[in-house]
Protein backbone atom coordinates (compact mmCIF):
# COMPACT_ATOMS: atom_id res chain seq x y z
CA UNK A 1 0.00 0.00 0.00
CA UNK A 2 3.04 2.83 0.97
CA UNK A 3 4.56 1.71 -2.46
CA UNK A 4 1.17 2.76 -4.36
CA UNK A 5 0.29 5.51 -2.16
CA UNK A 6 3.57 7.19 -3.71
CA UNK A 7 2.82 6.11 -7.18
CA UNK A 8 -0.41 6.36 -7.26
CA UNK A 9 -1.25 8.83 -4.52
CA UNK A 10 -4.97 9.33 -5.88
CA UNK A 11 -6.40 6.39 -7.05
CA UNK A 12 -4.95 4.94 -3.41
CA UNK A 13 -6.95 7.27 -1.75
CA UNK A 14 -10.07 6.12 -2.76
CA UNK A 15 -9.23 2.95 -2.76
CA UNK A 16 -8.31 3.30 1.08
CA UNK A 17 -11.37 5.30 1.44
CA UNK A 18 -14.14 2.74 -0.49
CA UNK A 19 -11.77 -0.28 1.91
CA UNK A 20 -12.94 1.62 4.66
CA UNK A 21 -16.16 2.20 4.04
CA UNK A 22 -16.55 -1.39 3.18
CA UNK A 23 -15.05 -2.64 6.43
CA UNK A 24 -17.59 0.29 7.87
CA UNK A 25 -20.90 -1.13 6.50
CA UNK A 26 -20.47 -4.93 6.41
CA UNK A 27 -17.90 -5.32 9.58
CA UNK A 28 -15.66 -7.66 8.17
CA UNK A 29 -11.82 -6.69 7.19
CA UNK A 30 -11.68 -9.36 4.18
CA UNK A 31 -14.47 -8.14 2.25
CA UNK A 32 -13.03 -4.19 2.66
CA UNK A 33 -9.71 -6.20 1.12
CA UNK A 34 -11.21 -7.37 -1.92
CA UNK A 35 -13.07 -4.39 -2.48
CA UNK A 36 -10.04 -2.48 -2.74
CA UNK A 37 -8.45 -5.06 -4.63
CA UNK A 38 -10.93 -5.09 -7.14
CA UNK A 39 -11.35 -1.02 -7.03
CA UNK A 40 -7.64 -0.24 -7.29
CA UNK A 41 -6.78 -1.57 -10.94
CA UNK A 42 -9.88 -0.01 -12.28
CA UNK A 43 -8.83 3.64 -10.57
CA UNK A 44 -5.37 2.92 -11.79
CA UNK A 45 -7.11 2.24 -15.01
CA UNK A 46 -8.75 5.12 -15.39
CA UNK A 47 -6.18 7.44 -14.03
CA UNK A 48 -2.55 6.33 -16.10
CA UNK A 49 -4.89 4.09 -18.58
CA UNK A 50 -4.01 0.37 -19.68
CA UNK A 51 -0.86 0.79 -21.07
CA UNK A 52 0.84 2.07 -17.69
CA UNK A 53 3.03 -0.80 -16.29
CA UNK A 54 1.70 0.50 -12.99
CA UNK A 55 -1.64 -0.62 -14.25
CA UNK A 56 -0.19 -4.21 -15.04
CA UNK A 57 1.35 -4.17 -11.71
CA UNK A 58 -1.72 -3.54 -9.92
CA UNK A 59 -3.67 -6.49 -11.41
CA UNK A 60 -1.55 -8.54 -10.64
CA UNK A 61 -1.41 -7.31 -7.11
CA UNK A 62 -4.64 -7.23 -6.73
CA UNK A 63 -5.25 -10.74 -8.29
CA UNK A 64 -3.11 -11.97 -5.29
CA UNK A 65 -4.81 -10.27 -2.55
CA UNK A 66 -8.31 -12.01 -3.74
CA UNK A 67 -6.09 -15.29 -3.94
CA UNK A 68 -5.02 -14.96 -0.16
CA UNK A 69 -8.36 -13.89 0.76
CA UNK A 70 -9.74 -17.32 -0.70
CA UNK A 71 -10.53 -18.90 2.92
CA UNK A 72 -11.94 -15.86 4.29
CA UNK A 73 -14.04 -15.56 1.05
CA UNK A 74 -15.51 -19.30 1.84
CA UNK A 75 -16.07 -18.27 5.45
CA UNK A 76 -17.92 -15.36 4.21
CA UNK A 77 -20.04 -17.36 1.82
CA UNK A 78 -20.85 -20.19 4.66
CA UNK A 79 -21.56 -17.92 7.49
CA UNK A 80 -18.34 -18.62 9.67
CA UNK A 81 -16.27 -15.54 9.21
CA UNK A 82 -16.08 -13.54 12.31
CA UNK A 83 -16.96 -10.21 11.96
CA UNK A 84 -14.39 -6.97 13.50
CA UNK A 85 -16.44 -6.04 15.68
CA UNK A 86 -18.93 -8.52 17.39
CA UNK A 87 -21.85 -6.41 16.80
CA UNK A 88 -21.10 -6.29 12.98
CA UNK A 89 -21.69 -8.71 10.41
CA UNK A 90 -24.23 -11.64 9.87
CA UNK A 91 -27.31 -11.42 11.74
CA UNK A 92 -28.94 -15.03 13.04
Amino acid sequence: GGVFAVLAPQPMAITTLLCALAVWSTGYVSVGSVVAAFAFPALVWLEYGASSPLFSVSLTVSAFIIWAHRSNLQRLRDGSEQPLFPKWGRRS
